[in-house]
């Protein structure tokens, strides 16, 4: 589980994680874009949670949240790299090599995303009790529905695209 954020320097974030044996270890180093531009303090934070693929071209693509949302709302913009993607591979070349997956996870991922929002929310942006709301598509919709639900003290809303956050074959009914 990830601990702390530990390095935050040029949109790059350095966590420690704990494995499985309980031994801390910093291997994740994540990706981060942000835009202040619209903020006006108090206003919410809207969070896109990066999935599979460089977080640089999910801000490319996401004009309405990025131009005209945060715009109107006054919202700070954050958009944070899921691990293992993009530029975020913990392990460099070696990243992917089966045994260097086990922290690839969407809890791991989600649990970075808290840490970041921690992070924003009390150093960068001074203002702990702002509201957040998470956006996605396909898995990033999975991660901000599944973040709302598991850490609802920390996601006031999440708007999931295109994400089939109920269906997994034998998990739950085709029916539900």
């Amino acid at each position: 589980m990830v601990l702390a954020l530990t390095q935050l320097s040029n949109g790059v974030c350095v966590v420690c994680i704990t494995a499985h044996t309980g031994a801390e270890k910093t291997i994740s180093v994540n990706k981060l874009l942000n835009r202040l531009s619209f903020y006006f303090f108090s206003g919410p934070i809207f969070v896109y949670c990066g999935n599979e693929g460089d977080i640089t071209g999910f801000w490319n693509n996401s004009g309405f949240m990025v131009d005209v949302l945060a715009s109107q709302y006054h919202a700070y913009l954050l958009f944070p790299e899921h691990r293992y993607f993009g530029k975020s591979l913990p392990y460099g070349d070696q990243s992917l090599e089966k045994e260097n997956l086990v922290y690839l996870s969407a809890d791991q991922a989600m649990a970075d995303f808290t840490v970041f929002l921690r992070y924003y929310k009390t150093q960068v942006l001074k203002c702990p009790d702002c509201p957040v709301i998470l956006f996605g598509g396909s898995y990033g919709g999975m991660l901000a529905s599944w973040m709302r639900m598991k850490y609802p003290n920390m996601v006031d809303g999440a708007w999931a695209a295109s994400a089939p956050i109920l269906y997994f074959n034998d998990v739950v009914s085709q029916e539900a």
